[in-house]
């Protein structure tokens, strides 16, 4: 085949056709677009079965109301009491506290009080036993009846649980699927939500949920404090008697130990101590005396009486002492006017030795005295050494047995300690059993809603069509994707590395004949643009060296739309003032002069040598070119035509006419089209538009190319071209 030449004219405005403008490695996403509104009804519809089917599952639903209390838990600590600790401590909030209380909430403790509070009649429309079961739930049943033996489809706990706590268990257990509690946050508030088929109930449970927890509190503390209260109050009365066993203990040894000893260790002690301060007293006394005593002798020998005289306080030696200065003052009046042996100044002397001897018998005295004072205070000694030894022995006799005593007072002592701890405890536990408060409040009160909170029919049907617009988004990508065809010239340019000269958009025709039809009906739709599209690219209209040319038009397998191409080829070659014949060498079928409604000779005739070839070609008025035919019984010619008896009759053909269309046999259907193929100029091959596999595509133009044939273009029939983005004609 000799290469198409493409019209200058109108290269710049098709080059995009003719060459692959994506490159292998990008997504072409106006393809994509474009294969999804193709398939546009089945999304549409997928998107609406979708939508109705969740519509109808939500609205056979049983309405459903949810409303939500909440709490706060108080970590702020209250110290009423001056205690070093509570008897129930104050929750320390964490993560793992909170947990906990989450689950005390929804803990089944819990939720029987709230149900007996609001009483279980009232939960009769949750009691999965007073409900029809769906038919998903018989059917679950059936197999699980089937499944299971005769022994363990009767209840072990039968016997055990009554028809009450059945019931009761069977609420709680509906109950509790339908409660959430949760934190906001990283706060300490909780959020109780409830949701029930009755809107009142829901209300009701979820304030009685809160109201619950806080009372469970408030008991569970109170009942640990009263537990703490009795246990030290007794706790007291068994202190207080032992605290009064020792102490009798005590004083029991004490009257015995005073019965013996004759008085106490205090009372000993005591004694002791006032004689040895006594004796200390006297033994100071008496140093004192005799310091006295000795300083009195030293002077009177030393000195004389007189002189000692002068030291003592006594009355009498200081009237004594008075007389003699008054004689001796008179004496010396006297001596200036008398002698000493004047009788004056003689009794003077006589009265001043006689006060002499007086003062040094009074000195005498007061040695004396003295003396005595000595002898006093060291018998008063003695007696009190006595005294305190005799004392000192008795107390080493009663130290043993003191021993004893002192252990049972510290023993009396420590009882004492703890029972009196033990009563200011109990007086501190007992206001803390009166004032105990919750850890956790009530923030908010559930109100009854207004609405259901599900189904919520509008929002489950706007998930359906969601849902089914999504699944047929992805099921139309992967129909486009895993599609064995090719889905735009672009597409079928790159697996072949061909032009492709033209996309043929797809019509609603019966036959190919009525495309004769619609081109005088509109002949600037778009078929008809493509088509004098596809004539303008071959430069095959003009005689050459004074014959004509052959177009001849093949596909790999049946039905790829070539025999409507080559009639509307042959309408627009004809249209455009070139002698056009369409000749018709499809072995198989040979239908073209039936489809055309032609009558003439057949080119089984002429092959039979019964009519001459001018004879055989039919020209009717009522189409612009001429037909040959190979007529009904076509397929008996197939073996016995040659490529030279081929080629003799094209080559007659293209003598009278200027263009030669052959309609041929499908490459890999049948061989006769190769034989055609290459006495051909020309060669156009069709490729049916997302239908025709792409490895007959390949094939076929394998096989074409072992015999060194090489289509002129390629041609994408049959192509829904608004998909793909072609469609440039005028509407």
């Amino acid at each position: 085949m000799r290469p198409v030449e493409v019209n200058r004219v109108h290269e710049d405005s098709l080059v995009q056709e003719l060459r692959p403008p994506v490159p292998e490695d990008q997504v072409d996403v106006s393809g994509l677009i474009r294969a999804l509104w193709r398939r546009k009804w089945m999304i549409f519809a997928s998107t609406l079965a979708c939508a109705l089917v969740f519509l109808l599952l939500t609205s056979s639903r049983t309405s459903l109301y949810t409303t939500n209390s909440t709490l706060m838990l108080d970590a702020r600590q209250q110290q009423i009491l001056t205690s070093r600790e509570q008897v129930v401590s104050d929750l320390q909030l964490n993560n793992a506290i909170l947990d906990s209380e989450v689950a005390v909430l929804r803990s089944g403790a819990l939720l029987r009080r709230v149900v007996d509070q609001i009483g279980i009649d009232r939960f009769d429309g949750i009691d999965p036993a007073l409900r029809e079961p769906s038919m998903l739930a018989k059917l679950i049943w059936k197999v699980q009846s089937a499944l299971s033996s005769p022994e363990t489809t009767v209840s072990e706990e039968a016997p055990l649980v009554s028809p009450e706590q059945r019931r009761m268990n069977r609420i709680v257990a509906a109950l509790r699927s339908g409660i959430y509690i949760g934190r906001q946050g990283d706060s300490y508030v909780m959020d109780v939500s409830v949701t029930t088929p009755d809107p009142e109930l829901s209300a009701l449970v979820a304030n009685g949920i809160a109201n619950t927890y806080i009372d469970m509190q408030v008991g569970e503390r109170k009942r640990v404090a009263e537990s703490a209260t009795e246990w030290l109050t007794q706790q007291v009365q068994d202190r207080g008697k032992e605290v009064a066993d020792a102490e009798a203990a005590v004083e029991q040894y004490k009257q015995e130990q005073l019965e013996n000893v004759g008085a106490s260790l205090e009372v000993i002690e005591q004694q002791l101590a006032e004689l040895n301060q006594q004796l200390a007293s006297t033994r100071s006394a008496k140093a004192t005396e005799q310091a006295r005593l000795q300083q009195l002798e030293a002077m009177v020998v030393s000195q004389g009486a007189m002189a000692a005289a002068e030291t003592q306080s006594s009355e009498y030696l200081m009237s004594l002492r008075a007389s003699r200065d008054d004689l001796l003052r008179e004496d010396a009046r006297l001596a200036t006017t008398f002698g000493p042996s004047h009788p004056d100044r003689r009794k003077i002397a006589s009265d001043l030795s006689g006060i002499d001897q007086s003062i040094s018998r009074e000195v005498e005295n007061i040695a004396q005295g003295y003396r005595n004072g000595i002898e006093v205070l060291e018998g008063s000694e003695a007696s009190l050494q006595q005294d305190v030894a005799e004392l000192e022995q008795r107390l080493s006799g009663l130290a043993a047995s003191s021993l004893q005593l002192r252990q049972l007072e510290r023993e009396a002592d420590a009882k004492r300690e703890t029972y009196q701890e033990l009563l200011a405890r109990l007086g501190e536990t007992r206001a803390q059993a009166e004032i105990q408060r919750a850890e956790a409040k009530l923030v908010n009160e559930a109100l009854i809603p207004l609405g259901p909170s599900a189904p919520r029919p509008m929002l489950m049907t706007a998930f359906g069509a969601t849902l089914g617009l999504t699944v047929s988004l992805i099921v139309a990508l992967l129909l486009e994707l895993v599609s064995a065809g090719f889905r735009s010239g672009a597409e079928l340019a790159r697996a072949t590395n061909l032009p492709v000269l033209a996309t043929l958009p797809r019509t609603k025709l019966r036959r190919p004949r009525n495309v004769l039809r619609l081109f005088e009906k509109d002949p600037h739709s778009q078929l008809a643009e493509r088509v004098r599209q596809l004539r303008t690219l071959l430069r095959t209209g003009t005689p050459m060296d004074g014959e004509g040319r052959s177009l001849l038009l093949m596909s790999s397998v049946p039905n790829e739309g070539k025999t409507t191409c080559a009639i509307a080829l042959a309408d627009f070659y004809a249209r455009s003032g070139v002698s056009t014949i369409l000749l018709d060498l499809d072995t198989r079928r040979g239908l073209l002069s039936r489809e055309l409604e032609v009558e003439g000779g057949e080119l089984g005739e002429h092959l039979g040598g019964a009519k001459g070839l001018e004879e055989v070609i039919a020209k009717p008025d009522s189409l612009r070119f001429h037909v040959l035919g190979l007529g009904q019984r076509g397929d008996m010619w197939a073996d016995s035509l040659s490529e030279r008896q081929i080629a003799a009759i094209i080559q007659r053909l293209k003598q009278s006419y200027d263009m030669v269309i052959v309609d041929a046999p499908p490459v890999l259907a049948v061989s006769d089209g190769l034989s055609i193929a290459m006495v051909a100029d020309d060669l156009l091959y069709l490729v049916r538009w997302k239908k025709t596999k792409r490895s007959a595509v390949t094939q076929g133009l394998a096989t074409l190319k072992s015999l060194g044939i090489e289509p002129s273009g390629l041609v994408l029939s049959m192509a829904d071209v608004d998909s793909i983005g072609e469609s440039y004609a005028y509407k």
